[in-house]
């Protein structure tokens, strides 16, 4: 099948994130592994069936997700059009459970992160200071960090254009104090954990949560 036969790599993408093609064929009845079949009413359909099993975020992941995937697949010939594009986002409700932490909070997370010889504890201020999404900050390299710009470049986004994020000055405070040699390759070098730290029961994230009251 084309899908199984994609390279890809835990950090980088040869082509774009593979979507639920499985899933997709299953809701629209295409041969495996023929693509070309796929209409734009079926592939509706389908994020219909995904919003209505999880949540419009799950459904809006998944469109971006299938319509990188299918523009890659156009460019390479592999089919002739995407028949997700023209779907729109459908726009989320604002969570009322979100618990927002206050700037002494948020600096004595970062304390305790720094303090729990954690080796990727950068993560943590990375988050709060550029607002960057967990897959963004596992795939952020030093070169993208312009420290004479002022800004950090998001090289792959959920969009899948590159954005600019302004370089906040307590940020980069602290991206300076890492030695100059140490700044090579990825920010992050062990994005598994950084996936653990995601994880509200994990035990790092409960020990860098301990100091707060």
């Amino acid at each position: 099948m084309l899908w199984s036969r994609i390279p890809v790599t835990n950090r980088s993408l040869t082509c774009p994130k593979r979507p639920p093609i499985q899933n997709l064929q299953n809701a629209t009845t295409t041969a495996p592994g023929d693509i070309k079949k796929i209409t734009p009413a079926q592939a509706d359909k389908f994020l219909s069936q995904i919003a209505a099993a999880n949540s419009i975020a799950t459904r809006n992941r998944t469109l971006a997700i299938c319509s990188r995937f299918f523009n890659w697949a156009v460019k390479t010939l592999r089919t002739r059009v995407n028949p997700f594009t023209g779907i729109k986002s459908i726009r989320e409700e604002r969570r009322a459970d979100i618990v927002y932490c206050t700037p002494t909070e948020r600096e004595e997370y970062i304390a305790a992160a720094k303090k729990s010889e954690w080796s990727e504890w950068l993560a943590i201020p990375i988050a709060f200071y550029a607002g960057l999404r967990r897959e963004e900050i596992s795939r952020l390299e030093w070169p993208d960090i312009r420290f004479k710009e002022g800004i950090i470049v998001v090289q792959e986004t959920k969009t899948g254009k590159p954005r600019e994020v302004p370089l906040a000055a307590v940020l980069e405070k602290i991206l300076t104090e890492v030695p100059v040699h140490e700044r090579r390759g990825y920010v992050v070098k062990c994005p598994d954990d950084l996936d653990r730290l995601w994880r509200m029961d994990n035990p790092t994230t409960l020990l860098l949560r301990e100091p707060l009251p």
